[in-house]
């Protein structure tokens, strides 16, 4: 049943794969908006984005990337590196 509302939901709101948008929803705590081809939703950190963080671009087509998992200590790694 959840499958088939994902489905409907990538096909008539938002033009997105539908693996993509169970993906989005997977990283949600909560839906806030829909339009054509995004979804503004709160992720698990508690952040509010587009498509739960999830980016699309620099990756081969059918693929994308989540947020890191804790994403300050990421952003902190790469500070580190950058610093160096």
């Amino acid at each position: 049943m959840l499958a088939l509302k994902l489905k409907k939901l990538a096909e008539k709101k938002v033009k997105k794969d539908p693996k993509l948008v169970e993906s989005i929803i997977n990283e949600s705590k909560e839906i806030i908006a829909v339009g054509p081809d995004f979804i503004i939703s709160e992720t698990k950190h508690g952040f509010v984005c587009a498509n739960a963080g999830i980016d699309e671009s620099n990756v081969e087509e059918g693929l994308a990337t989540p947020m890191p998992i804790d994403p300050d200590k990421s952003a902190k790694k790469i500070y580190e590196s950058l610093k160096k």
